[in-house]
């Protein structure tokens, strides 16, 4: 299947950009987390 070696790699490359973003996205949910339990 063609399609699954072109899409592989795509996704490849968002896990790996969404893996970068995660640190920034982190403390927000965090904090979110902590508002909510208190």
């Amino acid at each position: 299947m063609p399609l699954l070696w072109l899409t592989m790699p795509l996704f490849r490359l968002t896990m790996a950009l969404f893996r970068l973003t995660m640190p920034l996205h982190q403390p927000a949910k965090i904090n979110s987390r902590i508002i909510l339990v208190r």
